[in-house]
C-alpha cells in the first residue's frame, strides 16, 4: 500500500531462496492477492522452482507475470547458484507454469 501511495505501478516480489531453489511464499499469497486488490499495483514473482500447486494459487490470488530462470548446465545449479536441485526441476517449473500463466518472461 505505501508503494502505491509513493507512485510504484508494479511490485516484484524475489529473493530469499530455500536450498532447494523456492521462494517460501506459501504464507504471503493472501497478502499478495489482498494487496492488488486494495491497489491495482501489478505484481511480478521471481518464485523459483514453486511447485503446481503453489503457481496456481499465485495466479489465482492475480499475480501477473511469474518470472522464471533459464539455466543451461547442472554445473551452473550446482557451482554457480549453490543449489540442491537439477535441470529438470527447472524443466518441471517451466510446464507447470505454462498451465497456470498465459506468458512466461525469462531472466538472465
Amino acid at each position: 500500500i505505501a508503494a502505491r501511495r509513493g507512485g510504484a505501478t508494479r511490485l516484484l516480489i524475489t529473493g530469499g531462496f530455500t536450498r532447494s531453489g523456492r521462494l517460501p511464499i506459501a504464507n504471503m499469497i493472501s497478502a499478495m492477492e489482498e494487496g492488488k486488490k486494495r491497489t491495482g499495483i501489478k505484481v511480478s514473482l521471481h518464485g523459483g522452482l514453486l511447485e503446481k500447486e503453489t503457481m496456481a494459487r499465485v495466479a489465482e490470488a492475480g499475480v501477473d507475470t511469474l518470472l522464471l530462470d533459464v539455466i543451461g548446465s547442472q554445473h551452473a545449479v550446482t557451482c554457480y547458484l549453490g543449489g540442491d536441485w537439477s535441470l529438470k526441476d527447472y524443466k518441471d517449473a517451466l510446464s507447470n507454469a505454462r498451465t497456470c500463466f498465459p506468458l512466461l518472461a525469462p531472466m538472465s
